[in-house]
């Protein structure tokens, strides 16, 4: 009965550290994507109004 209590623990442990291990990961990582999102984005509005002021004067 000793060894099955003990089995239980072990992985409440191991479980508990990979949970941990996870979310710290998600939590270094967390921030970098959006930032790479936020670029990209602003990158194609600053294209889209490039565009957009460069483009009348061929109109004209």
């Amino acid at each position: 009965m000793f060894q099955v209590i003990l089995v239980i623990i072990i992985l409440e442990i191991a479980s508990s550290l990979a949970l941990g291990l996870y979310l710290g990961y998600v939590a270094w990582r967390g921030p970098r994507r959006p930032d790479r999102v936020k670029r990209v984005f602003r990158a194609s509005q600053r294209r889209k109004a490039a565009v957009s002021v460069v483009r009348p004067p061929f109109q004209h």
